[in-house]
């Protein structure tokens, strides 16, 4: 009898699980649709990438972008799971469906001049008193039980209500002790301004001030740019956070996070609070690029305001939001598009898996076009990546990756994807910290142009591992003569294979073969001196066409030209059956390339003969 009810019970949960999948549902999403349809049909689609971000897809489900249409939203995927994986993809004729991370600022009007040859962004100036203030019983406190601290609404000296928290033991949390003011309407899209003025005896910075959902699952509702927390110092002073709705709720609520740094015999005094609906051209996330008709000319990020001095150099303040661009003339009758790409991941998929991204194109974002760590089961194929990168990291330092695999990640797949114009690298796995594992992950056929690097991989720590890493059957040209490559404050040149330095195990092979790698500004191939598990490097079968003045390879402490690289592969014990093309220019590189993209599947004996009787005619 037990032996007949497992198996019963074994029956049911395999046809359960084969019924989700059966019953996999299509959905649509258009530029033409509403939030408010079903979704289910070309007829009734969605509208926004929010809607899809906030739906509760099951696993097998297939999201269709309509081709033609474009959106400004960041989309953040759901996962699947092993019985099934989340698609997104698109439908009907035409262009890809098209991801922009970036805001458009082509018209005249949306520029003003604000001193000789400098324009900003032409937002408005806020008359704050003109803007009821929000009553302080309004607003609500809650503490971690054990936490030392007290609330209450008293007069200020100017006799109106004011806040005040007293703390002798913040705990150990930001979560600890929380201020929201609850009851907001928020709009997806729209831009929101939440101020007030505080006073606290001992200086401190507020960690967080959220925009967030008042229910459960208490989700962040808005792009912050997280650097304008404010400060709070020992006078009375105005602050103010910056938002831009990710969702439309009429029950969202601004949260502070006082936890853990709230000094201890803190007195925190906090009245005039204003929540606003903002202006639509401020920007809440560093700038990182700007984008002139189409990619014909890029404007030059500038970290001090004092130095805009030369034409399209820009800066981005975090204190007003906004872009002061040096320019001789409005920029709006300059040039005929002006994308201001800003400083967050088109896709954001971190702690996601089983996911497909098949046939989308992003574009115009200055942090990565997909990334996000601790990811796995994520197939990305067939689509187009480009002009990414450029967002402030930490001080002059910049960054941004076409795909991005971060810490732990494994069986993922990119392939057949078109990447160009990236500021760091066109694909990419790393990882910093303890324990992380990264294995099962391959780039296959792929086209690869005008990166500043094609491949770049490493994952650092002594505990973390890394192994069956494969990069094949991708055609790599012109390494650092991308847009960005001017402006880089590092002095790495332009590398198709970035082996940088990594200290992690080396559990298997890492398998780079049957590549083509054209025209590197410094060299093709770079081996760190310090890159663990070398000898567990396999390459072969690539071919590297390079001008004769440039280096082919620096393999660890030694580097090779053109006449070295019969003495590289027998040194290295590396690359067999790989051919070197030298050329004497960048064109004369693109004549061999063009002919040997002929048949990039042929046996690579085959290709061998054929390009040298090419060279001979």
């Amino acid at each position: 009898m037990k032996k007949f009810f497992f198996s019963f019970l074994a029956v049911f949960l395999f046809l359960l699980i084969n019924t989700m999948v059966i019953y996999a549902q299509d959905y649509y999403v258009s530029n033409s649709g509403d939030d408010n349809n079903s979704g289910l049909s070309e007829y009734s689609p969605w509208r926004t990438i929010s809607k899809v971000n906030n739906f509760n897809f099951k696993p097998g489900d297939v999201i269709h972008f309509k081709k033609g249409d474009v959106w400004r939203e960041q989309l953040v995927p759901r996962s699947g799971n092993e019985n099934g994986s989340i698609t997104y993809t698109s439908y009907g004729f035409g262009n890809k469906p098209l991801f922009l991370g970036s805001v458009d600022r082509s018209y005249v009007d949306h520029w003003k001049e604000v001193g000789h040859n400098i324009w900003s962004f032409s937002t408005k100036e806020y008359d704050l008193w003109s803007i009821p203030t929000i009553p302080a019983d309004n607003v609500s406190f809650w503490k971690e039980e054990g936490v030392d601290s007290s609330y209450n609404v008293l007069n200020n000296e100017q006799g109106k209500k004011c806040i005040r928290i007293k703390c002798d033991n913040a705990g150990e949390s930001i979560y600890d002790i929380m201020v929201s003011l609850k009851g907001l309407k928020i709009k997806n899209g729209k831009n929101y301004t939440f101020s007030f003025r505080a006073k606290s005896n001992i200086t401190f910075k507020i960690p967080f001030v959220i925009l967030m959902k008042d229910n459960f699952p208490w989700t962040d509702c808005s792009s912050t740019y997280t650097d304008a927390f404010p400060v709070i110092s020992t006078e009375w002073s105005y602050y103010r956070v910056s938002y831009q709705a990710n969702v439309s709720d009429d029950n969202a609520r601004v949260t502070m996070y006082l936890g853990k740094d709230l000094p201890s015999g803190a007195e925190l005094y906090i009245d005039h609070i204003r929540f606003f609906e903002a202006d639509p051209l401020e920007v809440y996330e560093d700038v990182g690029n700007i984008i002139f008709n189409d990619g014909e000319i890029f404007g030059t990020k500038i970290f001090s305001p004092e130095e805009l001095d030369e034409q399209n150099e820009f800066y981005y303040d975090e204190e007003s939001h906004n872009v002061r661009m040096y320019s001789l003339d409005n920029p709006g009758k300059l040039y005929s598009t002006i994308e201001c790409a800003l400083t967050k991941n088109i896709i954001q998929q971190i702690d996601r898996a089983y996911i497909t991204y098949d046939g989308l194109a992003l574009k115009y974002g200055s942090a990565h076009g997909i990334g996000g760590g601790n990811t796995h089961h994520i197939n990305i194929l067939n689509c187009d990546i480009s002009f990414i990168g450029g967002g402030k990291l930490r001080e002059q330092t910049r960054y941004g990756n076409g795909i991005e695999f971060w810490n732990n990640a494994h069986d993922n797949l990119v392939e057949g994807c078109y990447i160009w114009q990236i500021y760091d690298s066109a694909v990419t796995i790393q990882g910093i910290g303890n324990n992380n594992k990264q294995y099962n992950i391959s780039f296959r056929n792929n086209q690869i142009w005008n990166s500043q690097w094609s491949f770049e991989f490493w994952l650092h720590n002594e505990t973390s591992i890394m192994g069956k890493i494969y990069f094949e059957g991708n055609t790599c040209k012109n390494a650092g003569f991308g847009w960005g490559s001017e402006q880089r404050t590092d002095d790495t040149g332009g590398i198709h294979l970035c082996l940088f330095d990594s200290t992690s195990e080396i559990s298997s092979k890492i398998v780079i073969r049957n590549n083509i790698f054209l025209n590197a500004e410094e060299m093709s191939f770079y081996l760190s001196p310090r890159w663990n598990g070398f000898e567990n490097l396999e390459l072969s079968n690539n071919i590297y066409i390079q001008p004769e003045n440039k280096i082919v390879v620096s393999w660890r402490y030694k580097r090779y030209y053109s006449d070295d690289f019969m003495r590289y592969k027998k040194e290295a014990k590396s690359d067999k059956l790989s051919v070197l093309l030298s050329c004497k220019n960048r064109a004369d590189g693109d004549a061999i390339f063009n002919f040997v993209k002929i048949n990039p599947i042929e046996d690579i004996v085959k290709r061998i003969v054929r390009i040298k009787s090419f060279l001979v005619r």
